[in-house]
């Protein structure tokens, strides 16, 4: 099993990290967090593989998660709305 954390990354750092990361993970999309909960920001993600599956579990303070047309585009330049 492999696993991706914020716990070692500056907490300033934390949020700008999680973007990129679950971008890459899954696919790209727009992350807020409520700017209370920003600066204690933690999250983890761990990841198997069972043969041709894989399957991740992603923990994280409450953040909001949203997909436009243009995020869609990017993973999937063939997808039209």
């Amino acid at each position: 099993m492999d696993m991706i954390s914020t716990a070692s990354i500056p907490h300033n750092e934390r949020l700008a990290f999680w973007r990129e990361v679950s971008s890459t993970t899954w696919v790209p999309y727009e992350l807020r967090c409520d700017p209370l909960l920003a600066s204690r920001f933690q999250a983890r993600i761990d990841i198997s593989e069972f043969g041709p599956v894989k399957a991740t579990l992603m923990t994280a303070t409450p953040l909001s998660v949203q997909r436009t047309p243009t995020l869609i585009r990017r993973a999937d330049p063939n997808w039209s709305s």
